[in-house]
């Protein structure tokens, strides 16, 4: 019940945030995933260009994701326990970065009739292209 509030309450927002706006950026919530068709159906609608944390929700027709590796955080978070369950001191220890990566849904893009430049694409991991009309 909790879940649905939530999303009743984000689809409300995105219906009513200015279309001004240039751009909102949707934080990681597990709720987000089960009303993504529904979040995607808004976006799409209101053209509101939204930047998801996940690839996932760029497969559901959102715009673009700028995202981790949650793997590699993991083990590198593993790494870090492991060196300061083995008393290395905060010192000694290597400062470790993630490195973020864009998804791009050139198909929504079309859909809200934006134009991506050439030069966006080059940076992202991942472009759904737009389906070719039959």
């Amino acid at each position: 019940m909790l879940g649905q509030l939530f999303l009743d309450e984000l689809t409300e927002l995105l219906h009513n945030i200015s279309k001004d706006m240039d751009a909102t950026l949707m934080l990681r919530h597990s709720t987000v995933n089960a009303g993504l068709a529904d979040l995607s159906a808004v976006t799409l609608e209101r053209t509101l260009r939204v930047s998801w944390p996940s690839m996932v929700q760029v497969e559901g027709a959102t715009l673009n994701a700028y995202e981790i590796i949650r793997h590699e955080v993991r083990a590198q978070a593993a790494h870090i326990a492991d060196q300061v369950l083995k008393s290395t001191l905060p010192g000694k220890l290597a400062v470790e970065t993630v490195v973020p990566f864009l998804d791009l849904n050139l198909q929504t893009a079309k859909a809200m009739e934006l134009e991506i430049p050439t030069k966006a694409l080059h940076p992202a991991e991942i472009i759904i292209h737009a389906k070719k009309q039959e």
